[in-house]
């Protein structure tokens, strides 16, 4: 008698509905994961080209803007998600001019959707200029020069968003949870963190 090679269907049965349950448990962690990474990235693009601003100020001793940026030319009237770019300013004015020797020193990508990434403090402007001695200038004349940029989740969690606090000498730091046990981080005014 010969012997059959394979399984039965109650075996395929209970293999798929196992296979079922783990993906049920599974995608939404790794959808979580996934946007955390993406979250992360974000934050540190940006605060990579914070860094860029201040050593290119320093370097070539002349004032550099990072400023939010839609089209990836000049300064827009956008939100810090929609990208950013970084560039020489001579004149201080925001606004890349060649004439002046301005230089495109850099472009931020949009975060990917679903992600919001935002700014509190700094004159409420979606620009910050880096001067030549490596600190942000005040823009309004009241020399708010510090500030925070955090990102949020498609589920607008705030305990599940990052955020990085940016000092007057144009250094970033990642804001931590100062009032212990609610998870929620602070932004350098000392405020709790919420998503748009």
């Amino acid at each position: 008698m010969k012997r059959q090679i394979g399984i039965t269907l109650v075996e395929l049965m209970v293999a798929l509905a196992l296979v079922g349950i783990l993906m049920v448990v599974a995608v939404p962690r790794l959808q979580r994961t996934i946007e955390s990474s993406r979250m992360v990235a974000g934050l540190n693009a940006l605060a990579g080209a914070l860094s860029l601003a201040s050593t290119e100020a320093t370097k070539q001793r002349r004032t550099v803007t990072l400023c939010a940026s839609s089209d990836g030319v000049g300064c827009t009237n956008s939100t810090w998600g929609d990208g950013w770019i970084v560039f020489t300013d001579f004149d201080e004015n925001g606004k890349i001019d060649a004439a002046n020797g301005d230089t495109l020193l850099s472009i931020g990508a949009a975060v990917p959707k679903g992600l919001t990434l935002s700014s509190r403090i700094f004159d409420s402007q979606q620009m910050i200029q880096v001067r030549r001695n490596g600190f942000i200038r005040g823009l309004a004349g009241d020399g708010t020069n510090r500030g925070s940029f955090y990102v949020c989740g498609s589920d607008v969690d705030p305990k599940k968003a990052y955020a990085i606090n940016v000092n007057g000498h144009a250094s970033s730091d990642r804001a931590m949870d100062t009032a212990p046990g609610n998870g929620i981080v602070n932004l350098i005014d000392g405020s709790e963190l919420t998503c748009p």
